[in-house]
C-alpha cells in the first residue's frame, strides 16, 4: 500500500508525475475560466450579506506558478483561509490582501470611501480577522457552487492564517493553479487569490479540459432542473 505525503495528495507515477513537475497550462483546462468567472459573480452576490455597499469582483488572471514563488510576493500583506476539499483529497488557499480587508471593513462599518488608504504594514486587528473569516466562509461557498457544474468540491474552512509558513498545502517547489481577482467597493480596490495545488486537479482534469461552448454536459444542474420543471408545468388555458 502506498504511503500518503503530508499534503494528502496521492502519489503519482508516469505522465501525471511529469505534468506536476513542469506545470500544466491553464489553456488545457478551459473550464477554469468559466468556473472562476462564475465565482466572481457569486462573490459579488454573497458579500451583500456583509455590506449594503455594492461589491464588484472581476478576474484579473489565471495561470500556473510555483507555490513558493507566488506566496513569497505577499510577505505579511495577506490573510489566508486554508480550506479542505475532501473530494480532491487536498487543501487549497484563498488569500485576501490588506487593501481587500480594510476596504471591506470600512464598508461594513458604514464608511463612504473617504478615509485615506492605509499605507502602514500593521498587523490585522482581531476584528479584521473575524471579518476575514466570515468573508472566507462566503467566498468558499461561492467557489463550491461554481465548481458544482463540473465536479463535487465541498469546501471546509479549517483555519485562518497570517503567517505564510503556516499556510502549507503542498511543497513550495511544486506548481499550483493561481486565480487572482479584484474587489471594488466604495471606490477602493483589493486583491483576492485562489491557489489550488496542481495535483489536486488531477482527478478532474478531463472535466476541466472540456470545451465550454460545445459541451452541454457541464451545464449547471440546478439551472437545468429549473428549466425542465418550467417546461413540464401544465399551461393555463387561453383566456383563463
Amino acid at each position: 500500500m502506498l504511503d500518503r505525503p503530508v499534503n494528502g495528495a496521492n502519489l503519482k507515477e508516469g505522465p501525471e508525475r511529469l505534468l506536476d513537475a513542469v506545470g500544466v497550462s491553464v489553456d488545457r483546462m478551459p473550464m477554469l475560466h468559466v468556473i472562476f468567472d462564475k465565482m466572481s459573480a457569486l462573490c459579488s452576490e454573497n458579500l451583500r450579506r456583509l455590506s449594503a455597499s455594492p461589491a464588484f469582483f472581476s478576474v484579473d488572471a489565471i495561470g500556473t506558478r510555483r507555490i513558493g514563488d507566488f506566496l513569497d510576493a505577499y510577505e505579511s500583506n495577506v490573510v489566508i483561509g486554508v480550506f479542505n476539499v475532501a473530494a480532491w483529497d487536498s487543501r487549497i488557499l484563498i488569500g485576501l490582501d490588506c487593501n481587500f480587508v480594510f476596504a471591506l471593513a470600512e464598508a461594513l462599518f458604514g464608511g463612504d470611501g473617504g478615509e485615506s488608504e492605509r499605507l502602514d504594514k500593521r498587523p490585522f486587528s482581531a476584528l479584521e480577522l473575524r471579518l476575514a473569516q466570515k468573508a472566507f466562509e462566503l467566498l468558499g461557498k461561492a467557489m463550491e457552487a461554481s465548481f458544482a457544474s463540473v465536479c463535487e468540491a465541498a469546501l471546509s474552512l479549517e483555519r485562518v492564517e497570517t503567517r505564510l509558513d503556516f499556510a502549507v498545502v503542498a511543497p513550495r517547489n511544486t506548481f499550483g493553479v493561481v486565480t487572482r481577482m479584484r474587489l471594488r467597493i466604495l471606490g477602493r480596490s483589493g486583491e483576492m487569490f485562489v491557489l489550488i495545488p496542481q495535483g489536486a486537479l488531477n482527478s478532474i482534469r478531463p472535466h476541466l479540459g472540456r470545451n465550454p461552448s460545445a459541451d452541454m454536459a457541464v451545464r449547471d444542474p440546478g439551472w437545468t432542473k429549473q428549466i425542465e420543471t418550467e417546461i413540464g408545468r401544465p399551461k393555463s388555458p387561453s383566456g383563463a
